[in-house]
């Protein structure tokens, strides 16, 4: 585990992408499944995975995720429509 700066939950310590999730929203759904929404508020992720338009390649990390399953990620198809307007500052390591 790993705490950084004022968060009260601790990081992953091996995780090469470290998010936090802020305005958080939950909703029942029938099957009794707990949606949750959320803002990813603050980003750490290693520098060499930025590009120069701030797109965060985490496929380059080799990164997975998981609570008892793992998967790998890969990039299927970049859409020109999910641009984001402006770059937001990333903490990199």
């Amino acid at each position: 585990m790993v705490f950084i700066g004022g968060f009260k939950a601790p990081f992953v310590g091996q995780s090469r992408i470290r998010t936090v999730l802020s305005d958080i929203k939950h909703h029942i759904l029938l099957n009794d499944t707990v949606m949750v929404i959320g803002e990813i508020s603050h980003a750490q992720v290693s520098s060499e995975a930025i590009g120069e338009d701030g797109f965060i390649d985490i496929e380059s990390l080799g990164t997975v995720n998981g609570l008892d399953t793992y998967h790998k990620t890969e990039i299927v198809k970049c859409m020109a429509y999910a641009r984001r307007k402006a770059k937001r500052a990333l903490v990199t390591d």
